[in-house]
């Protein structure tokens, strides 16, 4: 499943990059589908919300790792479809 790998993926390079201080943010690209997975993996979106939402093209979503291991969204909103558009992903 493309979303657990995502999550994995993203995982894997928060957890390689060196400890520091200050912020650090790690730009992810990909799929509108895989992140919306990935952030439901990540727990950042529940798991009815996969098919009601969509990405912005070129609009991009920022997530963070808390201290103690919880994600949440901070920047950007999710596209809502509308409930006459068909889930295709």
């Amino acid at each position: 499943e493309a979303g657990a790998r995502v999550a994995e993926h993203i995982t894997q390079q928060l957890n390689a990059l060196p400890e520091q201080q200050e912020d650090q943010l790690k730009l992810f690209v990909g799929h509108g589908a895989a992140f919306r997975h990935a952030a439901y993996r990540l727990g950042v979106l529940e798991y009815e919300q996969i098919a009601k939402l969509s990405m912005y093209h070129a609009d991009p979503i920022l997530i963070e790792q808390l201290r103690d291991g919880r994600w949440q969204r901070i920047a950007g909103e999710w596209k809502v479809r509308s409930a006459t558009s068909a889930y295709k992903d």
